[in-house]
């Protein structure tokens, strides 16, 4: 099957500290499917890169809180990660379900 490589931001409750990153950084890249960990320019943003296939943002996002690493009560940001579960669940199914797409192709 085909890897579907998602790159997500996700907005913490603090700022990610160098130590944080790091502990962050090690429990998620033991998660088959996640490729990369990063904070940019922002540091209370953590950038991920991960395979949809395999892993997706609500595993990420339970695994982060269940470390104590808690993501942004804002109702914006909350929107947002509940867009992304929504759109990777219909991307997911769509992509494993035969024929790939909702029409047979014309002959």
């Amino acid at each position: 099957m085909q890897a579907i490589i998602k790159k997500r931001s996700l907005k913490m409750n603090q700022k990610i500290s160098p130590d944080q990153l790091g502990h962050i950084s090690f429990l998620l890249l033991e998660v088959e499917g996640i490729k990369k960990c990063i904070t940019g320019p922002n540091p209370y943003v953590l950038q991920i890169e991960y395979d949809l296939m395999k892993v997706n943002l609500k595993k990420i996002e339970e695994l982060m809180e269940s470390h104590n690493y808690i993501l942004s009560g804002q109702w914006l940001s909350k929107f947002k990660r509940g867009w992304l579960h929504f759109i990777e669940e219909n991307e997911y199914v769509g992509q494993r379900s035969v024929p790939h797409s909702c029409c047979t192709p014309p002959k």
